[in-house]
């Protein structure tokens, strides 16, 4: 597994791409609930799977996107 904040290559180029980025992706994986995965085959045969949106370093993203969205309830 990639140890990045980024979800993607495009989203490490800028602060909005990486916003838009995270937000498309946190939006289908957490929201819908639709996993995210990308595979690498070769022959048929899977050699690498990544899920952009797993990892501790996701998690405090994860959270912002909460606040954001309003589904964190503050005090």
């Amino acid at each position: 597994m990639l140890k990045t904040p980024f979800v993607s290559l495009y989203g490490s180029m800028s602060w909005a791409e990486d916003f838009a980025d995270f937000t498309a992706l946190y939006w289908l994986t957490e929201k819908l609930k639709q996993p995210y995965e990308i595979k690498y085959f070769e022959d048929g045969e899977m050699k690498m799977m990544f899920r952009p949106m797993a990892g501790r370093e996701k998690e405090e993203r994860k959270k912002l996107m909460e606040r954001y969205f309003g589904g964190e309830k503050r005090d």
